[in-house]
């Protein structure tokens, strides 16, 4: 029987929570998700980071991480916001604001009701790019070290 993509969100969520405690960060779980973020954690220097978690629900595309927002993604990219996806494989991918937000790895566009959709895939290779997003991406696989050390502050 084929899960539920809610559940595996959540699945992926519990998952990201486990591995944020197992670093010793304080963890907040968000009580709605209105703003795209599941946690804030807060770092090594006692700044809060937000958290949004993105799970793969198909294994026809098993690392591709989309999120859909109204907000600005050039703001966002400025905030001390990292996406953390779990790929079907159960990989971590830490992703920093300046990654997921930056057209050279995520395909992002806006439609007629001012959606934005920010589509990273780990298995594509972007225009002009030297390479797939998993091979220029490599340093962000199980990351947890660049999320401990971002604050509100920088």
């Amino acid at each position: 029987m084929e899960l539920h993509r809610t559940t595996k969100g959540k699945i992926a969520e519990s998952l990201v929570l486990t591995r944020l405690l197992e670093h010793g960060l304080e963890v907040f779980a968000a009580c709605v998700d209105v703003k795209g973020v599941d946690f804030v954690a807060r770092a090594e220097n006692g700044q809060f980071v937000e958290i949004q978690v993105k799970g793969v629900s198909s294994q026809r595309d098993p690392a591709w991480f989309q999120l859909q927002t109204k907000e600005d993604p050039e703001k966002l990219s400025q905030r001390p916001y990292f996406v953390i996806g779990v790929t079907a494989d159960r990989e971590f991918w830490v992703f920093p604001p300046e990654v997921f937000f930056n057209r050279a790895f995520s395909n992002i566009s806006t439609n007629d009701k001012g959606i934005t959709t920010i589509d990273l895939n780990l298995a594509t290779k972007p225009r002009n790019a030297d390479g797939r997003n998993r091979d220029r991406l490599a340093h962000l696989r199980e990351n947890w070290e660049s999320l401990l050390k971002r604050s509100l502050a920088e």
